[in-house]
This record gives C-alpha cells, structure tokens and sequence, in this order.
C-alpha cells in the first residue's frame, strides 16, 4: 500500500499506525494483541473493508466473533464503509461461532446423524433431557449427581473434545444416552454446533476441504477468549490458505 493511500485510510478511520498496519497486512496469519477498549474490533472490521476495497470477493471473507451485539455493528459498518463498491448483493460471512457452524451443519447434518430441519437445544432444554435420563436409570443415592453438575461436564467434554469410547462411569453413560437422545429428537445443543463440526471436518476430509476451499480469509475477534473446540474449528478451516 502507497505512503498516501495509508495516510487516507489512517485520516478516515483514525487508526493509528499499528493498527494500520494490521489493516493493511498482505498474506499469511497475523496476531493483534493490544489492551481492553484499545480497538481490536474496529481494526478488525477495517481489515474486512480494507480487503474488499482490495478486490478480495467479499464471500471468500469470514469474521467471526463472540456476540450478535458485535456482528450486528460490524456488518453495519461493512455495509456502510463499502457501500460505494457495487457488491451485488455479495456480502462477507459475518457471525458468531456458533451462527457459524450452524450454517455449516444445516449444509451437512446428515454427516452426524441429523437432518437440515434440525432443533437447537438452550439449557432447559437440555437439562430436561437430562433429568428424564437419570430418572430412567434410577440411580442409587451413592450415584447420583446434581443437574447443574452434570450439565456443566456433559459441556465439558464437548468443549475439550473428548474421547468418551470406552469409558463406563456414570457421568459418561449418562452422557452417552444423551447424545442419543438428542439425535432422537434431530437437535443439537449449544455445544454440539462448534463440537460436531470439528468433529467431522477431522473424520470426512473431503468435507473439510469443500468449506475451506470457500475461504481465503478468516478473522476471528477477541481471539484470546477462545476455547479448545472453538479453536481447533478455526485452525482446520485456516489450514489451506493460513491467512487468519
């Protein structure tokens, strides 16, 4: 990028020049590490507008962050700040984690066991399930545990991926008749969405590549507060271009 067409965009955007710089970085991965309110967002959101401006085709970017609040406001100032460019109704994938594998998973919900119709499952819901299953087992009292505990390690071991196979606890049957009982009922909960894409992109690669092959840019917002699951989600669809 010229001298002057950096000093433009830092004049419209009032970035400074660390910030400038992250906007502007050519090809290959990039980390931006800087304080609370110190506008790791905004720089974010002009390093999409800026890739646009680019000639990037905006549905080969995705932004990913932790709240609809953020998505909302990133895509209202993508629109705005692009709006001269005539897109044709193309616009970059701007989402949560979670809005995100769910796109995915309502293109390939037969891969694990489910149909495009899917439910998602909030935490009632869950814990509903959950108490049926305990009540089904009738648990003796030196086995029974609390809902909100279950709950929490059932998150558990979707969040860090874990492998169940084998094990014959309580936790892990009661675990296991859960996840039947969410394919009985073609739903997936929170979890699942992020826990089962990861899961399927490492066993069917050829599904893998389908969706990497859609992005040539991935940016992922508050990067620091990511977990193992959501982490390895990112790191399997940045391995083709490695641009994140």
């Amino acid at each position: 990028m010229s001298e002057k067409s950096s000093d433009i965009e830092k004049s419209a955007t009032k970035l400074s020049d660390s910030q400038i710089e992250a906007v502007t970085w050519g090809s290959g991965p990039l980390l931006v590490t800087a304080g609370a309110g110190s506008g790791k967002t905004r720089t974010l959101t002009q390093r999409v507008i800026h890739l646009i401006n680019a000639g990037i085709a905006p549905e080969r970017i995705v932004a990913i962050t932790f709240t609809n609040k953020a998505a909302d406001e990133m895509k209202e100032r993508i629109t705005k700040e692009v709006k001269k460019i005539n897109l044709k109704g193309r616009t970059p994938l701007v989402g949560t984690f979670h809005s995100f594998a769910a796109k995915i998973l309502r293109e390939e919900a037969r891969g694990v066991g489910r149909s495009r119709g899917f439910l998602i499952f909030d935490d009632d819901d869950s814990k509903r399930v959950i108490k049926k299953i305990i009540k089904e087992m009738d648990l003796p009292e030196n086995k029974r545990l609390s809902l909100p505990s279950i709950r929490k390690e059932i998150s558990r071991i979707k969040v860090e991926l874990e492998d169940t196979d084998g094990s014959v606890d309580t936790i892990h049957e009661i675990f296991r008749r859960y996840e039947e009982a969410l394919i009985e009922q073609n739903a997936f909960d929170f979890d699942d969405l992020i826990e089962k894409c990861v899961r399927l992109f490492s066993a069917k690669k050829s599904i893998l590549e389908k969706h990497a092959n859609r992005y040539d840019y991935i940016l992922v917002d508050e990067y620091q507060d990511i977990n193992t699951m959501q982490y390895l989600l990112i790191k399997l669809l940045a391995e083709k271009h490695k641009n994140i």
